[in-house]
């Protein structure tokens, strides 16, 4: 009895480490991000509904972090290369969403590589299905320079009324939460209803929505406004002749700021 005891524990704990979202027994992952922003995600798409999600989104000005399944990536490019032009952050939910038991190696590489060739960007968010990993999930996860994301809040946007879903997240934020949604890859239209009261209460709460994985030129835009805020950036260092003014025009690889001279309006004039 004993062994059999010992034996359930270990299963009891094996799949504690591979099931919660903030358990780190087989690896190093992403449940929370930063303090007094929330982040709103979406798993499964594209789907038929993701450019809904992202015309809320647009009309909210929100940004959000979309974990890709390569499949339907594939099926449906045009939607990919709307979430980047969009400005938002894109991960990868493995190939075919496939319970990482096995198939580690196939599932994430391959994943990784189709949201890549569509969007010409490195892909560096990584979110298992149904949050399972194992050691290898990791170890796979790691070679590839991807983060393991998994979530702080799951309302099972699924299979709840959009009023359930909206009492589920309003009701759980705090800071750094994670928001689990689904924008594919069937019908979601509970999700879609559910997401201007979501962003309203979460507002109301005090929270700023994040991005997970921001882009170099996003930080940089950000890092440059924050700068010339103190005085200190090179758009206030940068010394142009008369008649000219300097302009920000975003960033290099290198996130440095890129400034140029251009001419002053007519109506202005130099001293």
């Amino acid at each position: 009895m004993l062994i059999i005891g010992i034996f359930l524990l270990l299963l009891l704990a094996l799949a504690y480490g591979a099931w919660h979202p903030r358990a780190t027994l087989s690896g190093p992952i992403m449940s929370r991000g930063e303090p007094g922003s929330v982040y709103l995600t979406f798993d499964d798409g594209p789907g038929p509904d993701t450019e809904s999600v992202v015309s809320v989104l647009r009309e909210e000005g929100v940004k959000a972090t979309f974990f890709l399944v390569g499949t339907q990536a594939a099926k449906h490019p045009e939607i990919v290369e709307l979430l980047v032009k969009e400005g938002h952050a894109i991960g990868t939910h493995s190939w075919s969403h496939w319970l990482l038991l096995t198939r580690n190696e196939e599932e994430i590489v391959r994943g990784k590589e189709a949201v890549e060739i569509i969007t010409g960007q490195e892909v560096t968010l990584f979110r298992p299905p149904y949050g399972f990993r194992t050691w290898k999930t990791h170890r796979v996860a790691a070679r590839e320079g991807l983060v393991v994301v998994t979530w702080s809040v799951f309302p099972r946007d699924y299979r709840r009324s959009s009023e359930d879903i909206i009492s589920h997240v309003c009701a759980r934020l705090h800071d750094g939460a994670i928001i689990d949604l689904h924008d594919g890859p069937y019908e979601r239209g509970a999700t879609i209803a559910s997401l201007p009261a979501i962003i309203s209460c979460a507002r109301e709460q005090g929270y700023a929505f994040g991005v997970l994985g921001a882009p170099v030129a996003s930080r940089c835009v950000e890092m440059d406004q924050q700068c010339c805020l103190e005085g200190t950036c090179e758009f206030k260092r940068t010394v142009c002749a008369c008649g000219e003014q300097a302009v920000f025009r975003g960033c290099d690889e290198g996130c440095r700021p890129i400034v140029v001279c251009e001419p002053l309006d007519e109506s202005r004039s130099c001293s």
